[in-house]
């Protein structure tokens, strides 16, 4: 399942300060709508901190966090980040794997910070490999 987020895509801005629990709460609100329950979470960029505040504040509802190109300052079990990224360089990932117990690291080659120029083939066997599908 995929959630556009207001304020992306074709998405209108609604007349509110944009929130990480805003989008979190529209996550949770999209799962329920779908009957979705305990997910797999994969959020890009900005979306990797939606994830990951997911795992936080719900727990019953987020099994496992991937993260690509996110800046972070806390972390999920895998960190991915571009080879080719201008925006989240490999030195910061490798540090935040540094400060987390059993932290992985994937840098995908040729993969700059824009999701849609990312290969998402491999971008979709990763995360099949770590989610374990």
């Amino acid at each position: 399942m995929i959630v556009e987020l207001e304020g992306h895509g074709a998405t209108p801005l609604r007349d509110r300060p944009l929130r990480i629990e805003s989008f979190a709460d529209a996550v949770l609100a999209a799962m329920d709508g779908a009957n979705v329950g305990p997910a797999d979470v994969f959020g890009y960029s900005m979306g990797g901190y939606i994830a990951l505040y997911l795992a936080a504040t719900s727990p019953d509802r987020v099994q496992r966090v991937a993260t690509l190109a996110t800046k972070l300052a806390w972390t999920p079990a895998r960190i991915a980040v571009g080879d080719r990224d201008a925006t989240v360089t490999i030195d910061e990932c490798v540090a935040a794997v540094r400060r987390i117990p059993n932290g992985e690291l994937e840098v995908l080659p040729r993969t700059p910070h824009p999701f849609e120029k990312a290969p998402i083939e491999r971008i979709a066997y990763s995360l099949a490999e770590f989610f374990g599908a």
